[in-house]
């Protein structure tokens, strides 16, 4: 059997129960620093997400219905100029919407080309194809659909 020094057991169970709590708190601590990284991460993850499939929303209205436009009439072109400019308007809400709850930490870049995409949606919002110039009402929303893609190409996403 071995013999066990009585002041070096004393001092073993000294340490155990003085260590004991600190490594317990430390433990719990590092649980806690590796479960908000990740919550992180996610929330990054899920902005991101959200801010291609507002980019890509924006780039589609443009598109979709710059090739849906109906000139036949100047009433015709004035109503299809309004439809273009509420849609317009809505994404461009929902858009400064999202860029209002960006995750601290988020990526400027794409803070800053968000904010671009926002702001070509309101050069096109406040142009009027009805009342003015076809080809500045055209350069706008090509404004949105480039700014759209530049969104789309600085998010990191899968």
């Amino acid at each position: 059997m071995a013999q066990i020094d009585i002041p070096t057991a004393v001092l073993a169970v000294l340490v155990s129960v003085t260590l004991s709590p600190v490594i317990n708190l430390l433990t719990d601590g590092l649980k806690g620093f590796v479960r908000r990284t990740l919550e992180q991460k996610d929330r990054m993850a899920n902005w991101n997400h959200e801010t291609v499939e507002l980019a890509k929303e924006a780039k589609i209205i443009w598109a979709t219905q710059y090739q849906e436009q109906d000139t036949s009439s100047f009433d015709r072109r004035r109503t299809w100029s309004r439809n273009v400019q509420n849609r317009i308007r809505q994404t461009k809400s929902r858009l400064l919407n999202h860029a209002q709850s960006a995750p601290p930490g988020a990526d400027e870049e794409v803070e800053q080309s968000l904010m671009e995409l926002i702001a070509a949606c309101e050069g096109l919002s406040e142009s009027d194809h009805g009342r003015g110039s076809k080809d500045e009402f055209e350069k706008a929303g090509k404004r949105v659909k480039e700014n759209a893609e530049e969104v789309i190409r600085v998010t990191p996403h899968n």
